[in-house]
């Protein structure tokens, strides 16, 4: 079954749509989710939904491990407002090394064109 890339924003937003009216965000639960992805009818959509809660949970459980060792490194018992801080200033780093390195990746591309490229 082949989809556009509009009626495929079009169906999600419809879902989406259904599923914060039937549930606020803020007292969704992860089963409650699951539920509600389950009972989404178009398979196309299905999948996406799931696609995005699998990645999801590997995030979790990929940060889940970080906060852990990073627990473990600082010396075990560290309050989480501690731990919270370091996690955040990591994510922090992430974006600044993806903007630079994206930023880098512009520049590059300019100057291979013969058009060189001013940052500001």
């Amino acid at each position: 079954m082949k989809i556009t890339r509009k009626k495929l924003r079009q169906l999600i937003n419809e879902e989406m749509e259904a599923i914060t009216e039937a549930v606020p965000p803020e007292y969704l639960t992860y089963e409650e989710a699951r539920k509600m992805i389950n009972n989404v009818k178009d398979p196309a959509v299905k999948e996406i939904l799931r696609e995005g809660q699998i990645q999801e949970e590997a995030l979790f459980s990929a940060l889940d491990q970080y906060v852990m060792v990073l627990d473990e490194e600082m010396g075990y018992d560290v309050p989480w407002e501690q731990l919270k801080a370091e996690v955040l200033n990591f994510v922090d780093g992430y974006f600044v090394d993806t903007t630079q390195a994206a930023d880098d990746y512009a520049r590059e591309k300019e100057y291979a064109a013969g058009r060189p490229w001013e940052h500001n």
